[in-house]
């Protein structure tokens, strides 16, 4: 399970596109 905190860190780490995917990802789940 991911955490919105730890999706914020990572949508800046990744530039944004990455990180949105990720979270419709676990949205999903």
């Amino acid at each position: 399970f991911v955490t919105a905190t730890q999706m914020a860190v990572v949508n800046k780490g990744l530039g944004g596109e990455l990180g949105v995917i990720t979270v419709l990802y676990c949205q999903e789940l």
